[in-house]
Formats: C-alpha cells, structure tokens, sequence
C-alpha cells in the first residue's frame, strides 16, 4: 500500500510512479478521495475550509489527470473513473464549497472526454447519493437527513456495494462505449418525491 496526499502534485506523482513500477502500468485508475464541508452555507464557509476541500476534491483530481493521462496515452489507452457526489449535479447534498468543488469534476471528467477520448482514454464519473458509513453516520441519523431520505424513491442509502458494482461496470469492456458521463447512483434521490 502507498499513502499519498493527492493535494500534493509531488505525492500524486509518487503514487503513480510507485503503481507502475509495481505492475507495469495503469489500465484503470478509480479515484475516491474527498473532503467534506459539513453543509456549510456560502457566507458561513471559512477560507481554510473552502481551499482545503478544493484542494483534495478538484485540486487533487487534476493533478491525478495530469500524472495519469500520459502514461494511459503511451500505452494505447485506459480508464479514469471520478468518484463525485450528487452534489455535483445539484445542490443541497453538501455546503457551497464541497459542492462546487463536485460540479468541478463532474467538469473536469467531461473536458478530459472531449480532448483525450479519441487517444483511448475513458473517462466516467459516478455520482453517489447519501451513502450511510461510519463517518457519515451522524449527520444522516439527523431529521432532515431522514425526512429527505423519506421522499427518495428507493428509501435507502446508498451501500458501498452500489458504488462498486458502477464502478465495476464502467471499468469492464460492457462500458467500452460509455465516454464523459455522470453515473448517478442514488436510490433516484434527485428525483425525489415532494407530497
């Protein structure tokens, strides 16, 4: 295991210098990490926050592009999957910087499309809903977090294995024609019901 503050341009550039060395080279790169804002309104967001999370969310996403890019070109191709949020296609699954920094993504995976798809490259993003995890766990035990949970379509959080199993998909040959998109996985949370 290499630990890596993807921050960092210098730790990125370890992380994928160490990954090639270990296995030759990267068919497929998922990248999951992420800061959290813990729902912060605009004029409540402190600079420290708001750089902080566009630091590790949309910071740390282009340096990865820019580690990982050339080395999936030289060798013929490969898949870059972004790990979002529903918060990058609306608002009010997160304060004003994390869901910015998400609707950057979601951006970056579809420039990245359009200037690099015809090289081979393959480039997706998978937008989930509220997942319920040990660190998410006592803001979605909430009563808002639950009233909106109510209103979902689906009624359940999102599990890990949701995730995985889009991530799957998109990283298999059955996603060879799938290029620049937003995978919601939700429980249809962005369509939620209002009566």
């Amino acid at each position: 295991m290499v630990e890596a503050d993807i921050s960092q341009k210098e730790s990125v550039d370890y992380l994928v210098a160490q990954a090639i060395a270990r296995y030759g080279k990267i068919d497929i790169f998922v990248s999951n990490a992420a800061a959290f804002d813990y729902y912060k309104p605009l004029l409540e967001t402190p600079q420290e926050v708001w750089d902080k999370v566009m630091d590790v969310n949309l910071r740390g996403n282009f340096f990865i592009a820019k580690a990982i890019l050339p080395h999936m070109i030289e060798n013929g191709g490969g898949c870059l999957i972004f790990i979002a949020s529903i918060a990058g296609v609306i608002a009010g699954h997160g304060g004003a910087a994390y869901t910015t920094s998400k609707h950057g993504v979601v951006g970056l995976c579809k420039q990245i499309t359009f200037h690099y798809g015809c090289q081979g490259i393959r480039c997706n993003t998978v937008c989930p809903g509220s997942i319920y995890t040990p660190l998410s766990g006592p803001f979605l035990d909430g009563d808002a977090s639950k009233e909106k949970l109510a209103r979902t379509p689906f009624g359940t959080y999102v599990q890990p294995k949701h995730i995985a199993s889009a991530v799957m998909y998109l990283a298999s040959d059955d996603a060879e024609f799938v290029h620049g998109t937003t995978m919601l996985v939700d429980g249809g949370n962005v369509v939620r019901k209002w009566d």
